[in-house]
């Protein structure tokens, strides 16, 4: 019976089907920070999001990136502690980086 369904989900393909049921049967499905790929769903996320001048192109890694980059003066090593490994936040955070 539920119309609307806020959600944090950990993988961005694993509740694909159900998504997809949900919408078929009227529910709204809303993601935050961590974005699923359902064609339906709306996903709301700084940290996957794209630039506004290249829509295509997630950034956030590589801001962080190039900040301690900049941090270190191009010096010394980064070390890289990544999340849940699959989740659409870490898959950009490392891709991007």
């Amino acid at each position: 019976g539920a119309k609307l369904i806020v959600s944090y989900p950990i993988s961005p393909t694993a509740l694909d089907s159900v998504v997809k049921q949900g919408c078929q049967r009227g529910v709204t499905f809303v993601f935050y920070d961590s974005t699923v790929n359902a064609d339906c769903a709306y996903n709301v996320a700084f940290i996957t999001g794209a630039r506004v001048d290249d829509p295509e192109k997630a950034f956030f890694g590589a801001q962080t990136a190039q900040a301690l980059v900049d941090l270190l003066d191009e010096k010394g090593k980064i070390f890289m502690n990544r999340g849940v490994p699959g989740t659409s936040t870490d898959t950009v955070h490392y891709d991007t980086a």
